[in-house]
């Protein structure tokens, strides 16, 4: 298993289920620029912390693999 990879297990059901994501970090960079564009329009103090750590989560598990 590589070391940018993440694992999620499903408990629930009888079979374990293994879900292995490869995660980007050139994706994650970009998501945090676009969070940070998309949350400098929101009025709020929290809004630029928020959208930076989402943009990065979403664009890390989207983006391309390294």
């Amino acid at each position: 298993m590589e070391k940018n990879v993440m694992a999620a297990y499903y408990h629930i059901k009888d079979q374990p289920t293994k879900i292995e994501i490869d995660l980007s970090l050139d994706g994650a960079k970009k998501g945090s620029a676009i969070g940070l564009m998309l949350a400098s329009r929101i009025p709020h103090p929290a809004a630029l912390p928020v959208g930076f750590v989402v943009g990065g989560l979403i664009g890390a598990v989207v983006g391309k693999p390294d």
